[in-house]
C-alpha cells in the first residue's frame, strides 16, 4: 500500500476589491402610513448607509487565505491482474520479435537466391559474349586482309571493325559485372573478399 500526505495553502487578490463599513443611519419612507389623531403619517424606517474603502492587499490575502490537507491511500487489490497483463504483453512482443527476426531471415534467403541467380546469369552472359568475340575477331581479321587488298571499301572496314569493339566493350563489362557478382556472393557468405 502507498500513503501520501498533501496539503495547499493559497489566497487570492483584487485590485477591484472594496471595504465597506458603516457610516451614517437615515430615515426612509417605507411607502406604509399609520394614522395618527386622525392625520395619516408615513411610516419611517432607518437605513445604514456605508462608505467604500479600496481593501489593502496584506488585508485582502488575509480575508481570502484557504487552505487544505488530505490523505490518500492507494491498496492495490487488482495487482495481480496488472502482472498477468504484463506477462501477457511480454509473450505477444517476443512472438512479434522472433516475428521479424524470421521476416530478416526469409529477406536475407531471397537476397542471397536473388544474388545467385544475377552470378549466373552474368556468367552465361560472359560466356555468350566471350564466344562472339572470337567470331567477331575473326571477322575483322578477314575485312582487314580483303581491305588491305582493296576488295571491300572503308565503310565495310570500318563497319566491322566498330562492331568488333563494340563486343570487346561489352565483354569488359560483363567481366566487371560478374566479377561483382561473384564479389557480392563472397560478401553474402562471409568471405573475406578484394576489391
Amino acid at each position: 500500500p502507498v500513503i501520501s500526505l498533501n496539503g495547499n495553502l493559497g489566497s487570492s487578490y483584487s485590485s477591484l476589491a472594496q471595504t465597506f463599513t458603516p457610516s451614517t443611519l437615515s430615515e426612509i419612507k417605507t411607502g406604509n402610513y399609520v394614522f395618527i389623531g386622525g392625520s395619516k403619517t408615513d411610516v419611517l424606517a432607518q437605513q445604514q448607509n456605508f462608505s467604500s474603502t479600496k481593501t489593502g492587499y496584506t488585508q485582502q490575502l488575509n480575508n481570502n487565505l484557504g487552505n487544505f490537507i488530505g490523505i490518500n491511500m492507494q491498496v492495490p487489490l487488482f495487482r495481480n491482474f496488472q502482472t498477468k497483463n504484463n506477462l501477457k504483453l511480454a509473450g505477444i512482443d517476443l512472438k512479434n520479435a522472433q516475428l521479424q527476426s524470421d521476416n530478416a531471415k526469409l529477406v536475407l534467403q531471397q537476397n542471397i537466391e536473388q544474388a545467385y541467380l544475377n552470378m549466373t546469369t552474368s556468367f552465361e552472359k560472359y560466356q555468350v559474349i566471350t564466344g562472339q568475340l572470337i567470331h567477331f575477331e575473326e571477322s575483322f581479321r578477314s575485312a582487314e586482309i580483303r581491305f588491305n587488298n582493296g576488295v571491300i571499301n572503308t565503310t565495310e572496314y570500318l563497319i566491322t571493325k566498330n562492331n568488333f569493339d563494340k563486343v570487346k566493350i561489352n565483354l569488359a563489362q560483363a567481366r566487371y559485372e560478374y566479377s561483382f557478382r561473384v564479389k557480392l556472393l563472397d560478401y553474402y557468405k562471409g568471405s573475406n573478399y578484394n576489391l
